[in-house]
């Protein structure tokens, strides 16, 4: 099951001059997602009863949406993130939400174009896989 809630702190209307939500709260939307999706998956009848594993949950998220996976993955009820050109070094001009960036000890999977890894790699805890795209780049390369 996938739970997409638009993340108000870096949604593309952000990236082109609109005010963002208060620092925090993408992290909030996460957690309030996953709180629904539970809540939906602990009733007895409905679409989603006996559907899914409740107890598996994975982050992944693009951009700034995979910064804020990454950010989310601390919550005790990830079991592991993605991220797919996401960015822990770096962040857009006028970005309201935490710059520092804690790498869970999770497992993780950093997907990203080798011309611009916005990620420091070397610095993500284990079990973790690299899988650089060589045909692409993630536009910009590189915020503000």
């Amino acid at each position: 099951m996938v739970a997409a809630p638009d993340l108000p702190e870096s949604t593309l209307a952000v990236a082109l001059g609109q005010a963002a939500a208060p620092p925090g709260t993408d992290r909030d939307t996460l957690r309030a997602a996953v709180d629904e999706v539970r809540a939906a998956l602990a009733r007895t009848s409905g679409v989603l009863a006996g559907t899914v594993r409740r107890g598996k949950i994975a982050a992944v998220g693009h951009s700034m949406g995979a910064r804020t996976s990454i950010q989310f993955a601390s919550d005790e009820r990830v079991a592991t993130y993605i991220a797919l050109d996401g960015t822990t070094r770096s962040v857009p001009d006028g970005y309201a939400g935490p710059t520092e960036v804690e790498l869970p000890d999770k497992p993780s999977m950093y997907i990203g174009a080798s011309r611009c890894l916005l990620t420091d790699y070397a610095a993500v805890p284990r079990p973790k896989r690299l899988v650089l795209e060589t045909q692409s780049t993630h536009r910009p390369c590189g915020f503000g």
